[in-house]
């Protein structure tokens, strides 16, 4: 990040891993990463529809984003 500040000082590397981030939290299968997935989504017991749709936002930006895995996962959270 420091190299990158040196030539755009407007460089920030979380905004722009983020959309990398979103789509590995959405489709991981690691139990770690679908707990944290399940606490960023549900708030006692409730979908937070509007922090899935913005996290789904984000990451179908990344160009590893898959649509299905995302799918697959949603219906393991609600399910």
């Amino acid at each position: 990040e420091g190299l990158a500040i040196q030539v755009d000082p407007d460089f920030q590397i979380i905004s722009d891993a983020y959309p990398y981030i979103a789509s590995r939290i959405l489709t991981d299968p690691s139990p770690d990463l679908r707990k944290a997935l399940s606490g960023l989504l549900f708030k006692d017991d409730h979908p937070q529809w509007s922090r899935f749709e913005a996290l789904l936002n984000r990451a179908s930006t990344s160009s590893d984003y898959d649509a299905s895995a995302v799918v697959d996962v949603l219906v393991d959270l609600v399910a």
